[in-house]
């Protein structure tokens, strides 16, 4: 077990109101036993003394990964703010996002591989609109989805993904929270062209459950693999979601850069 902290103090300049003084206090963890367990955990307590107010705010990040065997581990991760008072240019607000997967990757038979994943996220900044300088909504989600992939021949692999969102969500902070549940499918197909050069088609469905929607889209992409676990690429999506849960707001259409990692 490895233990660390750490105490600032100083100055931060640039903002229109004034400086800003700031007291930082942290104290963090790290504990690997060189096989199945590899875990974090930092906490930092900030106080920031601006013109217009005082504002306290409690960061939190863990990480944790347990193997349970060489084809088979577990990850959690946590990113945590709160703060106890706002001004102009610090807002208030707390924001939690608690993500715990399950991956199942063979080694002597590799054709099938998958991923269960659970997302708590509860974001009362607001999401980043794309383009745009304000926030956009906010939420309190629970969100599943399992995903899978088979190599059906040595140029094909086929995929799919499943996944359902519980939320809570407001347009902004002076709106009342409301249900917005939501369903996606998505199918896949990769072809391996020749040598390292990947191309990928997607179909997607977003249903909306209390909207009472069905939105259907496409995404196509070719990809070159540029190591043993890595390929980077584009993609253009036809439709204006993502097959991101968590993202509230349609502004997906569009082209895009992609770098995939596999671990």
């Amino acid at each position: 077990m490895v233990y660390s902290g750490a105490i600032e103090s100083g100055v931060v300049s640039g903002d229109p109101n004034g400086d800003v003084e700031r007291t930082a206090l942290s104290l963090g963890l790290r504990f690997d036993d060189g096989e199945a367990v590899n875990t974090r955990m930092r906490i930092e307590f900030i106080n920031d003394d601006a013109p217009e107010a005082d504002v306290n705010t409690i960061l939190i990040s863990g990480l944790l990964r347990y193997e349970f065997s060489d084809q088979s581990r577990i990850v959690a991760d946590l990113d945590a703010m709160f703060n106890t008072s706002a001004s102009e240019s610090l807002p208030q607000g707390d924001y939690t996002d608690f993500v715990i997967g399950y991956a199942f990757r063979p080694i002597l038979d590799d054709k099938f591989n998958l991923l269960a994943r659970y997302q708590y996220l509860d974001d009362m900044f607001g999401q980043k609109l794309d383009g745009d300088t304000g926030e956009g909504p906010l939420q309190r989600s629970h969100i599943v989805s399992i995903d899978g992939e088979y190599d059906a021949s040595p140029r094909w692999t086929l995929g799919a993904k499943l996944g359902a969102r519980l939320t809570d969500s407001a347009a902004d902070a002076d709106s009342p929270l409301l249900a917005n549940d939501a369903w996606l499918a998505v199918a896949t197909a990769r072809y391996h062209i020749v040598n390292e050069w990947d191309m990928l088609l997607e179909a997607r469905n977003l249903t909306t459950i209390q909207a009472d929607t069905a939105d259907f889209g496409a995404l196509v992409g070719v990809y070159r693999q540029v190591g043993p676990a890595v390929m980077i690429g584009g993609s253009y999506n036809f439709g204006s979601f993502s097959d991101d849960l968590a993202d509230l707001v349609a502004d997906d259409r569009g082209a895009e850069i992609n770098l995939i990692a596999r671990f």
